[in-house]
């Protein structure tokens, strides 16, 4: 254990001090800056649930690439430089060199998601003014939880595909590649299979039966797009938003009779949940699916990086 402790602190080290991960951030809090006067310009009701769905939205947007840039040279990059030759060379077991190092991007990628995302509530929070309540920041760590869970998702995909390679700009392709075809390629394919499968909307559609096409396209969609990470990380984080907008509908809806099934019919019957533990169970696949995918990944870049023996 205490090898892998001495070797995750050194990737710890080196994520901190690389360039790319500090470009990352900047991007971050610009993105948050644009994200944050928007919200303030158009937010009515319940500004802090409007802030904390925004920063989400920023933080989703940013997880995956942070990922992918932690992942795609822990490997290949060491290999490249001859490093792992060297870390091998001592008397360390190579599973010790994997776990280690994934244990290390596991702790760079939870300290930069989190200090960011509470930095940038903290400035939001201080610049408006709004109250905070303790049931927001469970909301918002819950979210922030799953969305970690989704930037190491794309890191394990990131470092199966350092452990392939020879090279870090191979292994970058590659990892690129994938994430392309998960937010990119599949989604607009997916569309095209909907359109495919249940032809152009008839025209004059009567509003039920307009509804009822979209609501089979977003069935669709969803079949061609399950194999992506993004499909369960925005329908977790989607149901835990509803919980916002189910707060702001509710406002002044007090005896109302069925609170949710009011609320749905003003959002549009979307589905909406009273609390955040209603909103996990009924996203406990998508939970799942998260899991599986670092899981599968980690445990096929371990194999294959326990069974390949060229740097001895």
């Amino acid at each position: 254990m205490r090898k892998i402790w001495v070797i995750a602190e050194r990737e710890f080290a080196d994520n901190m001090r690389s360039r790319r991960l500090i470009v990352i951030v900047v991007i971050l809090f610009f993105y948050f800056t644009a994200i944050y006067f928007l919200v303030l310009r158009n937010a009515t009701e319940n500004l802090l649930a409007s802030l904390i769905t925004s920063l989400m939205g920023s933080i989703q947007f940013v997880a995956s690439i942070l990922g992918l840039i932690i992942g795609y040279d822990v490997i290949a990059g060491d290999r490249e430089k001859g490093i792992l030759k060297l870390i091998l060379a001592r008397p360390v077991y190579r599973e010790d060199v994997i776990n280690g190092k994934a244990f290390g991007a596991m702790i760079s990628i939870i300290l930069v998601l989190f200090s960011a995302f509470y930095l940038m509530l903290g400035v939001a929070i201080s610049l408006t003014g709004v109250a905070v309540f303790f049931q927001d920041i469970i909301r918002a760590t819950v979210s922030l939880f799953f969305i970690t869970l989704y930037a190491l998702a794309y890191y394990f995909i990131a470092q199966f595909f350092s452990v392939l390679s020879d090279r870090a700009s191979k292994s970058l392709i590659l990892s690129l590649a994938i994430w392309f075809l998960f937010t990119i390629i599949l989604p607009i394919i997916a569309v095209f299979v909907a359109f495919a499968v249940l032809g152009p909307i008839p025209t004059g559609a009567e509003p039920e039966m307009a509804k009822e096409y979209f609501r089979r396209m977003t069935e669709i969609s969803s079949m061609v797009t399950s194999i992506t990470p993004e499909l369960h990380i925005n329908s977790i984080i989607g149901a835990l938003n509803s919980v916002y907008r189910a707060e702001i509908y509710a406002t002044g809806m007090e005896g109302s009779g069925n609170q949710t099934a009011a609320i749905s019919e003003i959002i549009g019957e979307m589905e909406v949940y009273p609390n955040i533990f209603d909103a996990l169970i009924a996203s406990w696949v998508n939970v799942v699916a998260l899991i599986t995918y670092i899981a599968v990944f980690y445990i096929a870049s371990y194999v294959a990086f326990v069974a390949r023996k060229t740097e001895k």
